[in-house]
């Protein structure tokens, strides 16, 4: 299922492999009034270069062992197209047994690392594109909380997350750990 606007830089899709439960939540999550399309639906391509017209978040529910495994954290980008597809993967062991708020802060969490990912692809493939710019409003249209995400990873994970320099948890250990949630 895909939900895209024309205009919109960020889409929505999502697989699902069984459990309707769990595939009603992720559509509440993303496609519902006050979900994450609703959300970001004021940030146009337009907006932050002309290299990328959509990035697309692909949600996989409870995948199956072979896709799981041949997934890149993050698709290649598409010239002819201006797009890139960046994989979600969400498991019941994880993200499921968490609360319905803890659940989109964690969503919320792993589109903000992703991007900051992305930023490494858009300036080795020199694309015109205000990453830095796409990042900050994203987090500003999503309400996004990093203490609060942060937390939910040490809940998770145990809470031997360490500090860098300037006292803040190691974003790239946090990334990890929340990223390597489809690999336990």
């Amino acid at each position: 299922m895909t939900v895209s606007d024309n205009n919109n830089i960020l889409g929505f899709y999502a697989s699902f492999h069984e459990d309707e439960q769990n595939e009603n939540v992720v559509k509440s999550h993303l496609w519902d009034k006050g979900g994450l399309k609703d959300q970001t639906a004021n940030l146009k391509w337009k907006n932050y270069g002309n290299d990328i017209e959509i990035i697309l978040f692909e949600f996989y529910v409870n995948p199956i062992p072979y896709l799981k495994q041949n997934l890149k954290e993050i698709g290649n980008y598409r010239r002819k197209e201006k797009s890139i597809g960046i994989p979600i993967i969400l498991e019941d062991q994880h993200f499921f047994k968490l609360t319905h708020q803890d659940q989109l802060i964690v969503i919320k969490g792993i589109i903000k690392n992703k991007l900051e990912l992305l930023k490494v692809k858009v300036k080795r493939n020199k694309l015109d594109c205000k990453i830095d710019q796409l990042i900050e409003d994203v987090k500003f249209q999503l309400n996004y909380d990093e203490n609060k995400f942060i937390r939910i990873a040490e809940i998770e994970k145990g809470s031997d997350l360490k500090p860098n320099s300037v006292n803040k948890p190691n974003r790239i250990n946090i990334l990890n750990r929340i990223l390597k949630w489809k690999s336990n």
